[in-house]
C-alpha cells in the first residue's frame, strides 16, 4: 500500500501544545474542580485563585507535594488527586500571578547570578 502524502503545515516556532499529555491537563483539571469547593468562585463566576495569592505559600505547597512525590506517595491524602497534579496546579497559579503582577510576592529572592 503506498503511503498517502499529507498536506504541508508550518508549525516551527509556534508552541507545541499537541505534545502536551492531555490525561495530564485532566488531572489538573479534577484539581482545580476540588479546589472550587474548598475556595468558591467568586461572584462574578471568577475563580478564587484568579485574583492573586501569596507567592511563598505555594511554593511551600509545591514543595510539600513535590516532597510526598519523591518519597513514593503519588495520591496526596486530602484531595485523592495526584501530586504531580497539585504541583502543575500550584505552578500554573504562581507564573499567572508573576505575569499578571498579582497578588503578593514574597519569595526569598536570595538567587545571585555567577
Amino acid at each position: 500500500m503506498e503511503e498517502q502524502q499529507l498536506a504541508k503545515h508550518a508549525s516551527t516556532g509556534k508552541p507545541q501544545v499537541q505534545d502536551i499529555d492531555p490525561l495530564f491537563i485532566l488531572a489538573m483539571g479534577d484539581v482545580l474542580t476540588q479546589g472550587i469547593t474548598k475556595y468558591p468562585n467568586d461572584e462574578d463566576g471568577m475563580p478564587n485563585w484568579w485574583k492573586g495569592g501569596d507567592t511563598r505559600d505555594f511554593v511551600g505547597s509545591i514543595e510539600r507535594h513535590a516532597l510526598r512525590l519523591a518519597a513514593g506517595q503519588e495520591i496526596d491524602d486530602e484531595s485523592g488527586q495526584h501530586h504531580a497534579a497539585h504541583i502543575a496546579v500550584d505552578a500554573m497559579f504562581m507564573w499567572s500571578w508573576l505575569k499578571r503582577g498579582v497578588g503578593r510576592d514574597t519569595r526569598l529572592k536570595t538567587f545571585v547570578e555567577d
